[in-house]
């Protein structure tokens, strides 16, 4: 029989053969370095999978359609809500042209809380106004030092939970609040990793 402290023992061991791994907030973290240098691009697209396919994860979810004009406005905001997180955070060498850390983001999951343009201009009954759904996202991100290398991987995912707290703010608002607090997330781990860095 094991003892609790040979048991102990084993875990500790296990602990140091596996990279970093946290959850901060929501955000899942698989760090195995911390950031070196500024991030000097910041690069994001729309998983092909999800665009026009009806998503899968509540069978409530009837307004949940990706449609081309959808995701580039989506990616859009994405990576605006990135590079203003790291610019808040002194983060971002984007401006200066020099080689830096590459942040690539990829958006895996999205669902809208009202029809977007695409589902409204091809589902009959559907209202973009009265029409709600839980919406929200999925993002993944890879960051990579200067040479390429990747040094840490993160995601993060929020839907709505409750249909009452979704507003007649447009199609996506789940969606970019979802981004906003990726993007938040992500520069204040990245702030964490440079100052434990140092």
């Amino acid at each position: 029989m094991r003892t609790p402290l040979a048991f102990a023992a084993v875990l500790a061991a296990f602990a140091v053969s596996l990279p970093a791994q946290a959850n901060t907030r929501g955000l899942q973290i698989d760090a195995a370095a911390p950031l070196s240098s500024p991030v000097a691009t910041v690069s994001v697209s729309v998983d092909p999978d999800i665009i026009n396919r009806r998503a899968r994860y509540h069978p409530m979810m009837r307004t949940s359609y990706v449609g081309p004009r959808d995701a580039d406005a989506l990616a859009r905001d994405l990576n605006d809500a990135i590079l203003r997180a790291l610019a808040e955070r002194g983060l971002s060498d984007a401006a200066s042209g020099a080689p830096g850390a590459v942040i690539e983001a990829v958006i895996t999951e999205a669902s809208p809380d009202n029809p977007g343009f695409t589902e409204v201009g091809f589902r009959a009954r559907i209202s973009a106004v009265s029409s709600r759904s839980r919406g929200g996202a999925e993002v993944e991100a890879t960051l990579r030092d200067a040479s390429g290398a990747v040094i840490g991987t993160y995601s993060y995912r929020y839907f709505e939970p409750y249909l009452d707290d979704i507003g007649a703010n447009g199609a996506w608002t789940e969606a970019r609040r979802t981004f906003d607090r990726f993007a938040d997330r992500l520069a204040d781990e990245l702030v964490r990793q440079v100052n434990e860095g140092r």
